[in-house]
């Protein structure tokens, strides 16, 4: 009977370090895996691309992943460009919000000269709106300056006070915040509508055209201006 106790005590032992073992050997390639994938993790674009990720682990805000060696996304994100403002839009195709910004493909649009028919026509469509943008750019420069400087004054008389100095710098900033913000609001907003303005300029200087089969179009690389 001793001698069957033993055994058993002997094969329950053995039986134990096995399953421990194994159990050790699982947790240290899952732990393996996880370090490896946290030196390769990559920003997951938008929710659509999620498919293409293993180790997905979401750090802040963003998701994060391992890309997959067969993925093949069916737009490379390398390949999206960002749309600097709405007056763009129809310039590009695929379109894909990914944060609060609109990305997409630029569409491949043939280059045709803008003939002498027209170029003068197209030169003060662009003047127009040069000059539109050029004032709104010192406008909102003023206006910034004059935000700044109130803030300054603000800051300057709230540090005078004693039991509600932090309620009052608190305020000089909520104030600045506001203007600045109000400040980027109507440059936005004078920026479409010059860009607008802009388009339809383009229109008619095609239309009094005989040789233009498409719209001229003029790009000026600005994103803000």
């Amino acid at each position: 009977m001793k001698k069957t106790i033993s055994l058993l005590i002997v094969i329950f032992f053995v039986f134990s370090l096995a399953v421990f073992g194994v159990i050790g050997s699982v947790a240290n390639a899952e732990n393996s895996a996880n370090l490896t994938g946290t030196s390769s993790l990559e920003k997951i674009p938008s929710p659509e691309h999620i498919k293409y990720f293993n180790v997905l682990k979401k750090i802040g805000n963003a998701l994060f992943g391992v890309r997959k060696a067969t993925s093949t996304p069916d737009i490379a994100t390398s390949t999206l460009e960002k749309i600097g403002h709405p007056g763009l839009i129809n310039q590009f195709e695929k379109i894909k919000k990914i944060g609060n910004a609109l990305w997409g493909i630029r569409k491949k649009i043939a280059w045709a000269p803008i003939g002498s028919e027209i170029s003068a026509c197209v030169a003060t469509a662009i003047d127009v709106k040069d000059k539109a943008l050029i004032a709104r750019v010192t406008a909102a420069a003023t206006e910034l300056n004059a935000a700044l400087s109130a803030r300054s004054t603000c800051q300057q008389t709230a540090l005078t006070a004693t039991s509600t100095q932090r309620e009052v710098l608190n305020a000089c900033v909520k104030t600045f915040n506001e203007a600045r913000k109000a400040i980027n609001e109507a440059s936005k907003k004078v920026q479409q509508e010059t860009w607008n303005t802009y388009k339809e300029s383009l229109k008619a200087c095609q239309a009094t055209a005989s040789s233009t089969p498409a719209v001229p179009m003029v790009e000026d690389g600005g994103n803000i201006f």
